[in-house]
């Protein structure tokens, strides 16, 4: 019986049977490394859930198809009439006023970490905002225990190390490359840029390897490469690879370190450096505004920190350098002569006798000069001196600050410095940990008050001049770069007070800042061809 073949070019069942069988001599793939579990980070919705340094008690919500939670409802509202609970902490924050920085130093680790935590108040001195400094300094000290290189300074310090040195072994191989070129052009030496291309092009692509035999020096990138693979294979999780399958000869000279022996470090002992600078408005508005920061002052200082006494040294030290309280000076003698029984100057006297008119004829009564001198007297000099019961001026640096300060933080806004950004302020939705600051805030001081128009308020202005339009540009600019929306923030300032020889009570503080109108205006580039339709 005859065997009926296939067509040409289709396979037989015989053959597609032994194409889907498995081949005995086919090489094993290496099993994938598994990588080690993720460390999670920290909850911040959990850890920053207040957003000021106080305790709010709500009343539980009411259903009204549930009875029970109005019972509930009534229960906790009772007990907070009778034993109303304290929204400030058992014991207030301490902080130090500091003259030469101009802030407030907050030491205590608990109060450092409660004032960051419920508000982002201030910034810690060794680190960029977060008070890290311990925990970076005990990863370190582990690192440098364990052999490892997981804390963040010894990274970056790292990284830092292998780029400068593939800087400069690019631009070595760059200049050789430059000086054989120019040799090839004079004639006297033939090109062999085989070597040179084949190191240029291991500097762009680190990764690669070198092609074939060709001879050449080893460069950084290759290095770093053969690091990164020396480093998976001393881990202990990274499984043994067959021979001639991507293996590579662990590096010695690094020290190898095990699980338990990393396990037996012991906790490392540092004593905590960092403190939290509070600025002037942060203070004055938790010790004001909240009550819930004691404001220790030097000891060369009066101890006085009422609202009254804080606004007055806030105020003289928000400028620098800072402007010292005028003191009237002691009495000093002076002498007093009279002129026709008529006191007069020494300086006084004598001008008015230079400036007596010539005499043609003297005679011997015209030469009497009728001046009767009496014995010097200590006279004080009277000295424009400010007075302890005023307030600061109206336009005062840190009155501006802190009007626009308590008028975001009242939003519900997270306020803090914009230096960096050439603003003021800078608005957070939530914080720095959750997102980007949205807004630049920029202070203008407006003089809308008819007392400012008058020749004393011109004579009295703290801002002389007006900001031009080129100015503005080049700040919307800036913010444009960073993506911030930049708010101008108009302030009135009201007129002086007139006491008329009336106290100023502590109580006024708060009339007194009640004075101040804020007006917001958003500034936004406008872009002709990406709002044409």
């Amino acid at each position: 019986m005859a065997e009926v073949q296939a067509p040409t070019g289709q396979p037989t069942e015989e053959a597609i049977q032994n194409n889907n069988a498995e081949p005995t001599t086919a090489p094993q793939e290496p099993p994938k490394q598994k990588r080690p579990p993720r460390k999670r980070g920290p909850n911040y919705a959990q850890i920053h859930s207040k957003p000021l340094p106080l305790t709010v008690y709500p009343l539980p919500a009411f259903h009204p198809s549930n009875p029970i939670s109005l019972l509930r409802l009534c229960y906790v509202y009772i007990s907070q009439i009778l034993s109303p609970p304290s929204s400030h902490p058992a014991r207030l924050y301490i902080g130090h006023f500091d003259p030469d920085s101009r802030s407030i130093h907050v030491t205590d680790p608990a109060h450092v970490r409660a004032l960051w935590e419920m508000g982002f108040f201030g910034k810690a001195s060794l680190s960029r905002s977060e008070p890290t400094w311990l925990e970076r300094e005990k990863t370190k000290l582990r690192d440098v225990a364990s052999g490892g290189r997981t804390a963040a300074e010894i990274v970056t310090k790292q990284r830092r190390e292998d780029r400068r040195l593939f800087k400069l072994e690019r631009a070595r191989v760059e200049r050789e490359r430059i000086d054989q070129q120019r040799a090839v052009e004079l004639g006297g030496v033939a090109n062999d840029g085989a070597n040179h291309d084949e190191e240029s092009r291991l500097l762009i692509q680190p990764d690669a390897q070198p092609s074939g035999d060709t001879p050449g020096r080893t460069t950084v990138g290759a290095l770093e490469s053969l690091e990164k693979n020396q480093h998976v294979t001393e881990s202990p999780a990274t499984p043994e690879l067959p021979n001639g399958v991507g293996q590579v000869v662990p590096n010695t000279d690094l020290p190898t370190v095990e699980a338990e022996e990393v396990l037996d470090i012991p906790e490392p002992i540092i004593e905590n450096q960092e403190h939290l600078q509070l600025t002037l408005e942060e203070a004055f508005f938790l010790s004001f505004a909240l009550g819930v920061l004691e404001i220790k002052l030097p000891t060369n200082q009066p101890q006085s920190t009422s609202p009254l006494d804080l606004l007055h040294l806030f105020a003289n030290h928000s400028t620098f350098p800072p402007s010292q309280p005028q003191k009237p000076r002691a009495k000093t003698p002076i002498p007093s002569l009279a002129i026709n029984n008529h006191h007069l100057h020494a300086r006084a006297v004598s001008h008015a006798i230079a400036a007596a008119p010539l005499v043609k004829d003297p005679t011997e009564s015209s030469l009497r000069v009728p001046l009767t001198a009496k014995a010097l007297t200590p006279q004080p000099q009277t000295l424009p001196s400010a007075h302890p019961q005023l307030p600061p001026a109206p336009d005062s640096t840190f009155l501006l600050n802190y009007v626009v300060y308590h008028h975001f933080r009242s939003l519900g806004w997270v306020v803090r410095p914009g230096l960096k950004f050439g603003a003021d302020y800078m608005l957070y939705n939530r914080g720095p940990v959750f997102s980007h600051a949205e807004f630049a805030v920029i202070i203008m001081p407006a003089y809308t008050d008819a007392y400012w128009s008058t020749a004393a308020g011109i004579r009295e202005r703290r801002v002389k001049g007006e900001k031009d339009w080129w100015w503005l540009h080049c700040v919307n600019r800036v913010q444009g770069q960073v993506k911030k929306t930049m708010v101008l923030v108009y302030v009135d300032v009201p007129a002086p007070l007139s006491l008329d020889g009336q106290r100023f009570q502590e109580e006024d503080v708060t009339a007194l800042l009640r004075r101040y109108k804020v007006r917001e205006f958003v500034v936004r580039r406008w872009a002709m061809n990406r709002s044409r339709d």
